[in-house]
Formats: C-alpha cells, structure tokens, sequence
C-alpha cells in the first residue's frame, strides 16, 4: 500500500482526524507543547473532576472545553462551554479563551473572562503576574474551575436576599433542575 501524500495514499484531501495527525507531525514548539497538554488531559492517573477538554476535529490551536458547576457552588449542575484558541507561539503567549454560556460572574464581560494568568506578561510588573509559559491546559482549567465557582465570592457578590443568585434566570433554572 502506498503511504505518501496526504490521506494515506489514496488520494485527495486530508479530512477530520487525518488532517489533525498532519497537524501533529508539525515539529514547532506550539504543536508538540500542545499535544504533550493534550496527552496530559487524557492520560491523568487521577482524572479533572468536573473539566473537559479536547482540540475540534479540524484545528489543533482551537479547543473546546466545558466547566461543571461543582456541587459546593451556586452553578451546582451548570454546565459550562468554553472555547480555547492558541496561539501559534503558545506556550509563549497565553491562549485566547471565550466563554460561551452566560455565567453571572464580577470578572465576566460578555465572554470575555478577566483573569490575570490569561493576561500577555508586562515586564514592568512582578514575576507572579500575568502568563507564564509553565501554565498548562490543565492548570488554566483547574484555575477557571476554581475562579468562576469560588463560593465566597459568588455568593457575596451576586445573591440577593432570598439566597437566589440575583439577574440570572439561567442559573436558577440551573438550581432549581437540580
């Protein structure tokens, strides 16, 4: 059987996941860091409680991810969309990452999510602020888990008298399916 060119010798184009292989004999630093996050996401000896994420079937620098609202929050059985984009000098530059359900969150603008390691390192301030190349697709989920679901702050911040998150009806639905 003949194995060169795209698509195993067959002929034509390169689709879904024999595109992605292609993508992931790339040797830049981008794609083996990438596929080495991946690897970890996949192979975790202890998997992410309530955290998923896996590249789409066409594009190995955009991901999709979904955040479970952990049982101690105000999200309990939310579940919530996120798409990741990196860029391709990651993991020199932090990734682009969307929020795609509406959550009612102080850092939380549409969806865009403010969260200093998601931030470009400023070379003017400390060595704790801003993106560092040591971050992994793991430890930016775990973050955001533990960010948006952090009960004090959600709580203080959005309930109101009732106890109800106070604006949102998508996340008392949520409870109230629950």
């Amino acid at each position: 059987m003949n194995r060169r060119g795209r698509g195993g010798g067959r002929g034509g184009r390169a689709t879904g996941a024999a595109q992605l292989r292609s993508q992931l004999v790339d040797k830049s630093n981008s794609a083996r860091r990438m596929h080495k996050d991946y690897a970890e996401l996949k192979n975790a000896h202890v998997p992410l409680v309530g955290v998923s994420a896996a590249p789409t079937d066409n594009d190995f620098f955009t991901w999709h991810a979904n955040l479970r609202g952990p049982e101690t929050s105000a999200f309990y059985g939310g579940v919530f969309h996120l798409e990741i984009v990196f860029p391709k000098n990651y993991p020199c530059s932090p990734p682009t990452i969307r929020l795609m359900t509406e959550i009612p969150h102080p850092n939380v603008f549409g969806s865009t999510i403010c969260l200093d390691m998601l931030q470009p390192k400023n070379k003017s301030s400390g060595w704790y602020d801003g993106w560092s190349s040591a971050c992994s697709v793991e430890s930016i989920l775990i973050q955001l888990q533990s960010f948006l679901f952090e009960v004090p702050r959600i709580k203080r911040d959005f309930t109101d008298r009732t106890g109800q998150i106070a604006g949102s009806t998508s996340a008392m639905s949520l409870n109230a399916a629950t």
